[in-house]
C-alpha cells in the first residue's frame, strides 16, 4: 500500500493525505486541483510525499512543487464620488443671541488688559493690542456658532445613494472572489524525485 501526502512547505509544514493507493507495479494517482471547502490551493511550495506503508522507513519519495496562481483581471469597486451627495444642513446667518454672546466674549476680552494697564507706563487707557484681541474673539466666537437647519429630504437622498453605492460594491466583491476562486494556476516542479 502506498499513501500520498501533500505537504505545504512554506509558511508552515503541515502535510495532508491525498490518497491511498493499493499498487503491484506502477499506478496512477489523480490530486484534486480544489480544496474540500471549494477554493484553489494556496499559493506557495508543496511536496508530494509517497510512502509505502509496511516497509522500511527510507522507502519513500518526494516531489516537490510550486503552486503559482495566474494573475486575472478583477473589476475594480467604484470610488465614492462626494459630488452626487447634496447638501444635509443649510446655514444661516449668525442669530441675535449668538451675536450678543460674541460681543460679550469681545468686552470681557477688553476688561483683563483694560484692569491690568499701567496708563503711567503705557500711556494709553486701552492698549491698541487689547482691541485687537476683543474684536478677534468676538469675530471668532459669532463665525464659530452659526446655525443650522437640518434638511430632512437631502438626508434621505443622501442615504439611498450610500445605500445603493455599498450595494454595487458588494456585488463586485462578490464578482471579484468568483473570478479569483476560478483563477487558474500553475504547478511546477522545483525539485524531482
Amino acid at each position: 500500500m502506498v499513501r500520498l501526502s501533500l505537504r505545504l512547505v512554506q509558511p508552515r509544514p503541515r502535510d495532508s493525505l491525498v490518497a491511498t493507493l493499493l499498487v503491484d507495479s506502477i499506478a496512477t494517482a489523480r490530486v484534486p486541483a480544489a480544496l474540500s471547502q471549494g477554493g484553489a490551493w494556496p499559493t506557495g511550495e508543496y511536496a508530494i510525499i509517497g510512502e509505502v506503508a509496511p516497509s522500511e522507513p527510507g522507502s519513500s519519495d518526494l516531489l516537490q512543487l510550486r503552486v503559482e496562481r495566474l494573475p486575472v483581471d478583477t473589476i475594480p469597486q467604484k470610488a465614492l464620488r462626494p459630488a452626487i451627495f447634496r447638501p444635509e444642513t443649510l446655514s444661516g446667518g449668525p442669530t441675535r443671541r449668538t451675536i450678543l454672546e460674541g460681543l460679550g466674549l469681545g468686552v470681557l476680552a477688553l476688561a483683563v488688559p483694560v484692569a491690568l494697564n499701567d496708563r503711567s507706563l503705557s500711556g494709553h487707557s486701552v492698549p491698541p493690542a487689547a482691541w485687537a484681541i476683543a474684536g478677534s474673539v468676538s469675530v471668532t466666537s459669532i463665525a464659530l456658532r452659526r446655525s443650522s437647519t437640518p434638511l430632512p429630504e437631502n438626508v434621505r437622498y443622501n442615504e439611498v445613494a450610500r445605500i445603493q453605492w455599498q450595494t454595487e460594491n458588494r456585488v463586485i466583491a462578490a464578482r471579484n472572489t468568483a473570478i479569483l476562486r476560478a483563477a487558474p494556476f500553475r504547478l511546477r516542479a522545483t525539485r524531482e524525485p
